[in-house]
């Protein structure tokens, strides 16, 4: 979790980082509201400005116990994450990381030329060995969000939603001090989920993703 948590003075807030639920598109929200800037280029990879890292441990964990830090993140739906990962891994290959991966969801018959929902078979059985090798050396992208963010092990101060981002991320804004209009404008800049994507998962294989996630729609209250 350390690795994957950023802060920021002014406003002072922790954000840890839950891949696949917004995170990119938070830390470039935070970067904006400190700099005035649009950041360009790999924004996890940003020191001047976001403390990230494990070369900052230290400093986030002092934050994370300061009183006069907030602290936050942020979950979504399983169904839409895992899809959203198969995507970024497999469909578009967009994800610097992806390349960990090809060979052995080749062996799980993760290739191209198969239809999409081969495919998202192929993966999902993948993501199935994953889990019952070692839950927390999976891959954090499908690894349960409960994990991500260390749930039960510190209270955050709020725990947003990707589904509705952006009223979310103006509240945590206003809670950590930040203006009532400069928290609706960064705010402004981060719509909401509303998955416009056609579904891949079938009837069955969303039984399977509500199984092997059934910790994260308990604890984050999904259906």
């Amino acid at each position: 979790m350390l690795d994957h948590m950023a802060s920021v003075e002014r406003p002072n807030v922790v954000f840890t980082k839950n891949s696949k639920a917004a995170c990119t598109s938070i830390s470039h929200a935070i970067f904006k509201l400190t700099t005035g800037l649009q950041y360009q280029g790999l924004i996890h990879q940003e020191a001047e400005v976001l403390t990230q890292g494990r070369e900052h441990w230290d400093t986030n964990i002092a934050r994370l116990a300061s009183p006069s830090f907030k602290s936050f993140t942020f979950v979504r739906h399983p169904v839409d994450r895992i899809e959203s990962a198969f995507r970024d891994f497999v469909t578009e290959r967009r994800n610097p990381s992806h390349f960990y991966h090809i060979e052995k969801l080749r062996r799980f018959g993760c290739v191209e030329g198969r239809s999409e929902r081969d495919n998202f078979a192929a993966f999902l059985e993948y993501v199935q060995a994953c889990h019952e090798t070692c839950r927390l050396r999976t891959d954090r992208h499908w690894r349960r969000q409960v994990d991500n963010i260390g749930w039960g092990h510190f209270q955050y101060d709020y725990i947003g939603k990707v589904e509705t981002l952006a009223e979310d991320l103006k509240a945590i804004l206003i809670m950590a001090g930040v203006d009532q209009g400069a928290a609706e404008r960064v705010s402004a800049l981060r719509k909401n989920s509303s998955r416009t994507s056609k579904r891949i998962a079938t009837p069955s294989q969303i039984s399977t993703i509500r199984s092997l996630y059934a910790e994260d729609f308990e604890a984050f209250g999904y259906d």
